[in-house]
C-alpha cells in the first residue's frame, strides 16, 4: 500500500493525468480519465478532477481496481 501511495502521490506532484477503474456499487465498473487534487491517508480517500465531466469527484481507495498514467493512445481512442 505504501508504494501505491507514493505512486498517487507522485502523479498528484507531477499533475499526471491518470485514467482510474472504478468498482461502483449497485453500477459495475467505470473508467474514467482525471487529475489527482489529493490524497487523505487518514481517510483513505482520493481527491480526483473528472477532466470529461469537469467535476470533482472523491473516492475511498477500495473502489479504486486500477490507475495508471493515462497513454496517448487510450486518450485517442476515447475521442
Amino acid at each position: 500500500m505504501d508504494e501505491q501511495l507514493s505512486l498517487f502521490k507522485k502523479w498528484h506532484q507531477e499533475n499526471t493525468l491518470v485514467y482510474v477503474e472504478l468498482l461502483i456499487k449497485k453500477k459495475g465498473r467505470k473508467g474514467i480519465f482525471g487529475r489527482i487534487l489529493r490524497i487523505d491517508e487518514e481517510n483513505q480517500s482520493v481527491l480526483l478532477y473528472d477532466v470529461d465531466q469537469k467535476k470533482v469527484l472523491d473516492f475511498k481507495m477500495t473502489q479504486i481496481d486500477s490507475i495508471t498514467p493515462a497513454s496517448s493512445s487510450q486518450v485517442s481512442s476515447k475521442v
